[in-house]
């Protein structure tokens, strides 16, 4: 550094990184100052980590925090783990549970004023299921039963458990979310969701 006046002067030194350091040194009228500085590290701080709970499934969380629908979550589907999913459903509101007759086979229909009934296909009235409005039933956002005149075989819920499944929701009538809606759809939707890596 050129024309740096006679006499002592501090000189401050810095780099990112490091520590700051001021040295006070005198420099003559005329001829070289030479000097090394040692800068220390940085103290650094420990990674900051944020921690938030992410819902397994963020379209279910927003159903229950709008309250629509009728919800059980992960929890309580916890404290039932060993039972059937035919009686954990019994705790929803607009739906009642038809079981077979000598099987552990269970359909879901809607109970909402004034439905019509709608015969089962073959197999499922071989089993015991009688003219109902059955609800129809999601999977993981695949429809796998369209209640109704389609003839299609009945949905069994106790298909699968509780132990599996991170939500249900039920939706009577017409409140029923866009997306799992259709016309003339009077008896219900069941939403299941399985659990999501744990």
């Amino acid at each position: 550094m050129d024309e740096i006046p006679m006499g002592s002067q501090v000189v401050s030194v810095r780099q990112v990184g490091y520590n700051r350091i001021e040295l006070l040194i005198t420099f003559p009228d005329r001829g070289i100052v030479e000097r090394q500085f040692l800068l220390s590290n940085v103290r650094s701080l420990d990674s900051v980590v944020v921690v938030a709970a992410r819902p397994a499934i963020p379209e279910v969380e927003e159903r229950r925090r709008l309250g629509i629908g009728h919800l059980i979550g992960r929890e309580d589907l916890a404290k039932n783990e060993n039972g059937r999913m035919s009686e954990v459903l019994l705790r929803l509101a607009g739906l009642r549970v038809v079981r077979a007759t000598g099987g552990g086979q269970a359909w879901i229909v809607g109970t909402h004023g004034g439905m019509a009934e709608y015969p089962p296909d073959a197999l499922s009235a071989a089993m015991g299921a009688k003219p109902a409005c059955y609800a129809d039933v999601w999977l993981d956002g695949v429809r796998v039963y369209e209640g109704g005149a389609t003839g299609a075989m009945l949905w069994d819920v106790n298909s699968i458990g509780p132990k599996s499944l991170e939500a249900v929701e039920f939706y009577a009538g017409g409140n029923v979310p866009i997306g799992y809606s259709r016309p003339n759809q009077e008896c219900g939707v069941l939403l299941l969701w399985t659990r999501r890596g744990g």
